[in-house]
This record gives structure tokens, C-alpha cells and sequence, in this order.
């Protein structure tokens, strides 16, 4: 058309509609274009290279939704001195990000790999984090050192009562080193005499007791919490609380979650969970309540070498049941264990020897006597007879550095006799590997 504009030089549209404009700017300068439209729709197609260098590209984006779609193609987004909140999709595909990053993750999982950089991570709740097949140190700064004073408790609001909890045990599974000074357990006597509970504490449901005590609950008490102090170090990182009897006092419990119960009868090696809190509280001085529990060989704490000596004095086990003699936590060897069974016929006696929890022993008493001839054989042998009287059923043995453990070191003794009550005696002797 003859009366078109020539787009060759400056044009001015002023108070026109034009439909479709097309620019083609090619090998040229521009320097400022400034385009404003309003309340118009507009479309944008930009093919090949948009460079904006040394100056500022502002996109103001009102009441509307910008969407960008980037394919196969590197971005690099610089925000400075500017407050802005950026959603960013990433899709199959990876973000590269430098300088300081705020970034808030829900519902989703994170992904981060760091090279020749710095990562400070700052967490307000918990996290769960899993190295797999990686090597990784562990730079953990600890400048508490102000002693924390906890109480281990776990129980509901309404208590239940029962007076069947011998070998019932409260495990504690974490944060537990310090000073415990005080155990209390929620209880009540309806007799008319004094009733002592007997309160262990174990490293392990099954474990030896590294401590014994009697909380004895008075004459006719309702119920209530009935406490003794201990003040006793701590030094490990677990405790389970076990009630060894009760006699006729009823301890509280409830069926509630999160669950903490473990069970076990004397006579049998396994314990048992159940759903089930009883209601015993553990107060705690000097608590290590910053330390960080780690899966594997960090520091090494020798766990101690403790036997179960007032289970094994003068010990009766009543027909058809199974006593402890000796029980021991712990690494080293047994230099000498003497065992003394009374009062029931050896072929009725069974004796077990388990070393970090395997049955190496299982024996009657009769089959290790006629083994070793049936007469006294004192001497440095490592399994020796001391003693044999089958008139009065009085037999002693002894184990001269016959075991070596290296978790664990148990020793039990079962009556299979119908009526008669078995008497045993143990003494050991156990030399501690440094």
C-alpha cells in the first residue's frame, strides 16, 4: 500500500488500533523501547536469543499467572537485595544454586550434593538421616555443659493395678546416663502389712542387675507414688527397670501407646513385649542430654562385669523351674565358677551354659559326674569334682578358665524333680579383658 508507513524511520501511533504489528529489528542498536499496554491481552513470541546486559529487565506481573517453561536449557537466577519468594518446580532435571539459599521442603524429599562448599543446615524439629555406602565425618560441636535434671516417665492418666509383675520390666531406650537418684513406682497395699517390692536395674530386660533395691509400701496405703532413693552413676546409655516380686502389693499400668513392657519368667532365656507401660518413674541428675547416638564403632565404654551373686546364694528352685545362677555382662573370662547343688538327686538336675547367647552346655548333673568318673578330681582340670554325695545329695563342681565370652556369660540350673526343692550355691570368679 502506497500510504503505509515507512518503518525505516521514526513512526508515532497515537490514539490508533492496529491489529498486528510486526517488528523486525535486525543488526541494529536499539535503546530504550518502552511498549504499555493496557487492558489488552498480548501475546509474545520471541524466537532465538534475548541478551540483557549491564542494565535491568523488570517484569511486573499483576493479578495474573506467569508461567516459564525452560527446556534444556541452563538458567541462572541472581536476586540481591531483594525480599522475593520463589516457587520453583524441578522436574527430572537437576538446580544448580550458588550463593545463600532459604529453602523450605514439605512433604517431599531432598536430595543435596555439596562440592568444594559449605553446607550449614539449622533444624527446629527432628530429622531422620541415611547414609548409605558413604564415607562421612562428623564435625558435631557440643558447647553444652550445663547438667540437665530429667524424669523418665511414660504412662497414661488412668491407672490399672495388677500384683502379677514379677520379672516385669520398664525399658528406658535412650538418654539415660547421669545419676539416678530416685525410683518411683504408683502402687497400693490393701493388707494389712508392709509389702516389699523388689526393683532392679539392668541394662537389658534380660540383663543382669547392676543394682538391687527394696521399696517397701506400707500397711493399707492407697494408692499412689511410693519412691526410694538410689543415687546411683549411670553410665550407659539404656536402663531397664525390673520388679524381681512384689509380694501382695498391687503396681499400676495402663494399655496405652507409646509402649515400653517387657516380660519374662525366670525360667525361660527369651524375653517377651507386650502392650502394656507400667507406671514407675526414674529421676535423673547430670543427664548427658545433648549426646549423639551413633550406630558403630565410635567410642568404646566397657560395659560391666557384674554376676548376679544374691540370685545364687542360697538359691531354692522349686520343682519343674529353672534358677539363674550366674549371670554376667560384659567381655572377659571366667577363671573360676563353683556351683553347689543340694538336696535333689543329680540325675534330676539339668545345668545350661550359655556364652553370648548361645548354648554351648546342657547337661544333667549325673552325665557331667559319670563323664568325669564319678569321684573327686580336684586339680587344675577344667571342669572338676569337689564334691560327691549321692546318700545326702550333696554335689559340687567346679570350672577352671573353661569360658570365654565376649557379650555375655549365663549359667542355669533347672529341677525336674516332682516335689523336692533344689538348693544351689554359685560363686565365680571373672577376669575383665582391658
Amino acid at each position: 500500500m502506497s500510504d503505509a508507513p515507512d518503518w525505516t524511520i521514526p513512526t508515532s501511533i497515537r490514539a490508533q488500533e492496529i491489529e498486528t504489528v510486526k517488528v523486525d529489528i535486525a543488526a541494529q542498536s536499539v535503546g530504550n523501547v518502552d511498549v504499555n499496554i493496557a487492558s489488552q491481552s498480548a501475546t509474545l513470541n520471541v524466537a532465538g536469543d534475548v541478551n540483557v546486559t549491564n542494565d535491568q529487565l523488570n517484569v511486573n506481573v499483576t493479578n495474573a499467572q506467569l508461567d516459564v517453561n525452560i527446556t534444556n536449557t541452563p538458567v541462572d537466577i541472581n536476586i540481591a537485595g531483594q525480599n522475593a519468594d520463589v516457587n520453583v518446580n524441578v522436574t527430572n532435571s537437576s538446580i544448580n544454586v550458588t550463593g545463600s539459599v532459604d529453602a523450605n521442603i514439605t512433604n517431599s524429599s531432598l536430595d543435596v550434593n555439596v562440592t568444594n562448599t559449605q553446607l550449614d543446615v539449622n533444624v527446629g524439629n527432628q530429622v531422620d538421616v541415611n547414609i548409605n555406602a558413604q564415607s562421612v565425618d562428623l564435625n558435631v560441636k557440643n558447647d553444652n555443659y550445663i547438667e540437665q535434671r530429667v524424669v523418665l516417665q511414660n504412662n497414661g492418666d488412668t491407672p490399672l493395678f495388677t500384683n502379677l509383675v514379677a520379672y516385669r520390666v520398664k525399658y528406658f531406650t535412650h538418654r539415660t546416663r547421669g545419676i539416678i537418684r530416685r525410683i518411683e513406682i504408683y502402687a497400693r497395699n490393701n493388707t494389712d502389712t508392709d509389702e516389699d517390692i523388689t526393683v532392679e536395674l539392668c541394662l537389658s530386660p534380660r540383663g543382669p542387675a547392676l543394682y538391687t533395691y527394696t521399696l517397701t509400701i506400707p500397711a493399707n496405703s492407697g494408692e499412689g507414688w511410693h519412691g526410694i532413693m538410689v543415687y546411683a552413676p549411670w553410665k550407659y546409655d539404656t536402663l531397664a527397670v525390673r520388679i524381681r516380686n512384689q509380694g501382695n502389693a498391687e503396681i499400676a499400668y495402663d494399655e496405652d501407646g507409646p509402649y515400653d513392657y517387657y516380660a519374662h519368667e525366670n525360667n525361660i532365656k527369651y524375653i517377651v513385649p507386650g502392650n502394656f507401660r507400667l507406671w514407675l518413674r526414674v529421676y535423673i541428675y547430670g543427664s548427658d542430654s545433648a549426646s549423639l547416638p551413633v550406630s558403630g564403632t565410635v567410642n568404646a565404654i566397657n560395659l560391666p562385669n557384674t554376676s548376679t551373686i544374691p540370685t545364687a546364694i542360697n538359691m531354692g528352685i522349686s520343682p519343674g523351674d529353672t534358677g539363674i545362677a550366674l549371670s554376667v555382662d560384659g567381655t572377659g573370662f571366667a577363671r573360676c565358677v563353683i556351683l553347689r547343688f543340694k538336696d535333689v538327686y543329680s540325675s534330676y538336675v539339668y545345668v545350661r551354659v550359655y556364652i553370648d547367647d548361645d548354648l554351648v552346655l546342657y547337661k544333667s548333673l549325673k552325665e557331667i559326674l559319670d563323664a568325669l568318673g564319678a569321684t573327686v578330681t580336684q586339680g587344675s582340670s577344667k571342669i572338676s569334682i569337689l564334691k560327691i554325695d549321692d546318700t545326702n545329695y550333696d554335689y559340687v563342681l567346679a570350672f577352671n578358665d573353661a569360658f570365654e565370652f565376649r557379650r555375655s556369660l549365663e549359667v542355669t540350673v533347672e529341677n525336674t524333680h516332682d516335689t523336692d526343692t533344689l538348693v544351689i550355691y554359685a560363686i565365680a570368679i571373672i577376669s575383665k579383658l582391658t
